[in-house]
């Protein structure tokens, strides 16, 4: 096997899962049909199509999208230029469709300019066009309505405190859609198109489609009881007992009442057109271009915390120990990280450093040292954006790391600082792709060359 090269492997991963490559193997338009892997949108009767996105992805799929139905309707139906709304740094220039940049993490006033632009773009979609909206990871941040009793500063408080508490995506969004009056279905009250389709690139350790983007497009009745035991656990106790209060009462039931009637009147269909099986996929593909013979693939996208995913990896190493060499274990989903210093990383450069403790440092496993001086730690964004940071993660190997008490007390102090990216900055082990135009959560792998 010829060495392994991580920042190599990690941009034919990311080549590999782009919108335009992606996209067309899920998606064909005729005259008479838009076909979404087993849906089929008829579009007899309809005068034209417009195409509109939403999330880190946005740019890419409104144009490919966008592109596969001038082609094939392009000089019989109404294609308007398209809309996309994506994060900052993430949107080109682009012929296929106008451009709004906002905030992500933490939405700002900029998120609310976006979440207005949108709901206008939507409500001026003639009723007589198929609206396709393409949903993509960040979205939740990037366009925002804060429902009352809510405003944007709330919005910003609840989001700061979950991020730095590591909260997981469930909790998450369930609070972000109890607060919006967008999301969870909002953005359905303004749909005046006849027909909807909302193409949907899975992020989401659970891959429900409904949860990317907090689910503009897709409205289910919210549990109190879940919303303030969230609450209660997640946010500062004054924070808590707003959600608490805002539960009680009429105004909030008739806040249901408009999301239910008005998902029924849009009946919209929801498809994936990407999750963690395309991103293995390519994942295995690639590895094995690159040599690896035995792979051990963890089957569940994992939802847990960083130090759960560093002992389910251990665990997955074990097994894959005893597959031919070179070897590898691989997983997806996106592991939570609680912030502990003031210093720069995301969940992926977090695992790496605390899976090479364990490997390299505490010995966690059987590895003799000839294994380990060959074994290889990588943690991937593949969005291009480790939280936020700049960078998509990185790797380590044993020589990277090393394995001496001061080499140790390094690796410690980085993870007491939250500091992983700059560790990994030092050693040149950070991958920097810049935005992907994709967004199918993050690729970790252990490769024993």
């Amino acid at each position: 096997m010829r060495a392994f090269d991580p920042h190599a492997f990690a941009r034919e991963v990311l080549d590999a899962l782009h919108p335009s490559r992606l996209l067309p193997r899920r998606l064909s338009v005729t005259r008479d049909a838009f076909r979404a892997g087993s849906v089929t949108i008829p579009l007899d009767g309809l005068r034209g199509v417009t195409v509109l996105g939403l999330g880190k992805a946005a740019v890419p799929q409104v144009e490919v999208v966008r592109g596969l139905v001038m082609a094939a309707l392009g000089s019989i139906l109404d294609v308007p230029r398209g809309f996309a709304i994506t994060k900052r740094g993430h949107g080109a220039s682009s012929a296929a469709c106008e451009v709004l940049e906002a905030a992500h993490p933490l939405c700002d006033a900029t998120s609310l300019a976006a979440g207005i632009a949108l709901r206008r773009r939507v409500a001026a979609t003639p009723a007589d066009h198929l609206l396709v909206v393409c949903l993509s990871g960040g979205g939740s941040a990037l366009a925002v309505e804060p429902r009352a009793p809510f405003a944007l500063d709330d919005k910003i408080a609840v989001n700061r405190e979950l991020l730095a508490r590591g909260a997981d995506i469930a909790a998450t969004n369930l609070l972000r859609q109890e607060m919006s009056a967008l999301k969870n279905g909002g953005l359905l009250r303004d749909v005046r198109a006849r027909r909807l389709l909302t193409l949907v690139t899975v992020d989401v350790p659970s891959q429900d489609l409904a949860l990317v983007a907090s689910g503009p497009t897709a409205w289910h009745a919210l549990d109190p009881g879940q919303i303030a035991s969230a609450a209660r656990t997640l946010l500062p106790a004054a924070l808590a007992a707003r959600f608490v209060a805002s539960l009680e009462g009429s105004s909030r039931s008739a806040w249901q009442c408009e999301l239910r009637d008005a998902a029924a009147r849009a009946d919209g269909a929801l498809v994936g057109v990407g999750d963690w099986s395309e991103l293995s996929r390519v994942a295995e593909a690639t590895l094995r271009r690159h040599g690896v013979r035995g792979l051990a693939v963890l089957q569940e996208p994992l939802d847990q915390s960083v130090d759960a995913g560093v002992a389910t990896h251990l665990a997955a190493l074990r097994r894959a120990i005893a597959l031919p060499r070179p070897t590898a274990s691989i997983s997806g989903g996106e592991l939570c990280v609680a912030v502990r210093g003031s210093g720069r990383g995301g969940r992926n450069s977090e695992f790496v450093l605390r899976m090479a403790k364990a490997l390299f440092h505490e010995r966690r496993t059987s590895l003799d040292d000839a294994a380990l001086d060959r074994a290889l730690v990588l943690s991937l964004a593949t969005d291009g954006s480790d939280g936020p940071t700049d960078a998509a993660g990185g790797f380590l190997t044993r020589a990277l790391a090393g394995d001496g008490a001061a080499a140790g007390a390094e690796l410690d102090d980085a993870l007491a600082r939250s500091d992983s990216l700059s560790y990994l900055e030092r050693r040149g082990a950070a991958f920097r792709t810049g935005p992907s135009g994709t967004n199918l959560m993050d690729l970790r792998a252990i490769v024993l060359t």
